[in-house]
């Protein structure tokens, strides 16, 4: 599967949780596969501490993250995640030929 894939971390602030699952909810109703390059787009918490999050995206190419990043900025705001997390860290794979 070639594809951008890109991985992006976080931990929630105290108390954020609910705010998380919804502002995340409606990111991926806005992002769904199979359109704009998107191949997959999840968000996940970790099952031994909900308060780490995780998106895997990948996509087929940089128009389709461009895209969709235009979206998010109209819809819900790129940094909206932000404010309820301590910290975001962003990587960037590709894949083993």
């Amino acid at each position: 599967m070639a594809g951008k894939v890109i991985t992006v971390r976080g931990q929630l602030v105290d108390g954020s949780h609910e705010a998380f699952l919804e502002i995340a909810r409606k990111i991926e109703e806005l992002t769904p596969e199979g359109e704009h390059g998107c191949r997959l787009y999840q968000f996940f918490t970790a099952v031994e501490n909900p308060s780490e999050w995780l998106l895997f995206e990948i996509w087929d190419d940089e128009a389709g993250i461009a895209s969709h990043l235009e979206t998010l900025d109209r819809e819900v705001g790129r940094r909206s995640l932000a404010p309820l997390s301590l910290g975001l860290h962003r990587e960037y794979w590709t894949p083993v030929r």
